[in-house]
């Protein structure tokens, strides 16, 4: 019996330090040709949220590896911070 090696790709949004706070949802899709594409995450929340001088970032997404080379990620309401 072989051992399966499976390996995640991942993508973190960054935030400035001066950042307004921020929740909402991010989509990640790959594309052989730029052309045809489709979803490797549907909806994953992302958030960067500050109070009483404590932090939340969740800014990190995890998918598995897929055929297509290209990718491109969709938030479900852009951000300043994030373009």
């Amino acid at each position: 019996m072989r051992a399966i090696s499976m390996q995640h790709f991942s993508f973190a949004a960054g935030w400035p330090d001066a950042a307004t706070e921020y929740t909402g949802r991010l989509s990640v899709e790959a594309s052989d040709d730029l052309a045809a594409w489709h979803s490797l995450v549907g909806a994953a929340p992302i958030a960067n949220l500050h109070a009483s001088g404590q932090t939340l970032v969740a800014n990190r997404v995890e998918f598995a590896p897929t055929k297509p080379n290209s990718g491109a990620s969709h938030g479900s309401e852009p951000h300043p911070a994030l373009n």
